[in-house]
């Protein structure tokens, strides 16, 4: 199982569901998957922030 550590599983579905939006002209879905990629960019960047200072 992926480790959501960094958000990677956040990225991973928002690019399969903004894909998906585009394709099938659902604006909505593709608009749902940008912010999911969105939300796990933040996870990432406050995951390597969090790492930075712990260091």
């Amino acid at each position: 199982m992926v480790s959501d550590k960094h958000g990677v599983k956040d990225q991973l579905v928002g690019t399969y569901q903004e894909a998906k939006g585009k394709i099938t002209g659902d604006k909505k879905t593709e608009l749902a998957g940008k912010a999911r990629k969105a939300k796990g960019k933040a996870k990432d960047k406050v995951a390597d922030v969090k790492d930075c200072v712990e260091e």
